[in-house]
């Protein structure tokens, strides 16, 4: 089966299409602060009613604010530990052709966190899979919005226009879902500011390039973020 997800393009000009069988700028403020437990409290709770709205209504504004509050949450930690632990069970029950399966880590990832790219990737395919064609419709549209929010925030061929992700599974899905192969990843600071510069190869042409993102704001997270 082919799943195809619309997106943006390259530098490269490569154009998006996922084949699946069995196998932010630099100078924008950060949105990480030190935030009190009265306002994380009332960051969870603002957190669930735009999780009900996206439900009802996956606009990119509605997927950009829900983004910028879950940052806010206690749900919220730049690793994202438990998504990159159930990306790796996600992935092996695809393999596995394992459908059922995939959609209960699916929507596992999704209840911890519901701009998780995964999260809604494995949703898609998987309840294609079983034949649920329109919750699969909806989870490609929310894709499809969070790569496009993602990708208002810049281009990420430069430093001056990296691409903004606020943790590092979301880092990992953005490049993965365009069909691009990390080569390396490397630190860099400039200015007293963080990036992350990945190395990927665009498998159609054999061709290299680099690709920064902004990580500033996690970095700050680890400094601010349990503060009270």
């Amino acid at each position: 089966m082919t799943t195809t997800y619309k997106a943006r393009q390259w530098p490269l000009r490569l154009a998006v299409l996922l084949l699946f069988g069995v196998a932010a700028c630099s100078t924008k403020p950060s949105p990480f602060a030190a935030t009190s437990s009265a306002s994380r409290q009332e960051a969870n709770a603002a957190y669930h009613v735009l999780v009900a709205q996206v439900q009802q209504d996956p606009a990119q504004e509605n997927l950009s604010e829900l983004r910028d509050i879950y940052l806010k949450t206690d749900r919220y930690t730049p690793n994202a530990e438990v998504e990159s632990a159930k990306t790796d069970e996600l992935f092996e029950a695809m393999g596995n052709q394992a459908w059922t399966d995939c959609i209960a880590v699916a929507s596992a990832m999704l209840d911890q966190n519901y701009t998780s790219l995964y999260g809604h990737f494995g949703s898609m395919a998987c309840q294609r899979h079983e034949g649920n064609t329109e919750l699969a419709s909806f989870h490609e549209t929310v894709l499809n919005d969070l790569l496009e929010v993602l990708w208002a925030t810049g281009d990420g061929a430069s430093p001056e226009s990296a691409f903004h992700t606020i943790s590092t599974p979301e880092l990992q899905a953005f490049v993965q879902l365009q069909g691009l192969e990390t080569i390396t990843q490397a630190l860099k600071e400039e200015h007293g500011h963080w990036f992350e510069v990945v190395t990927v190869r665009n498998p159609k042409t054999d061709k290299e390039f680099k690709l920064y993102f902004d990580i500033g704001g996690q970095w700050s997270f680890l400094a601010t973020g349990d503060s009270d």
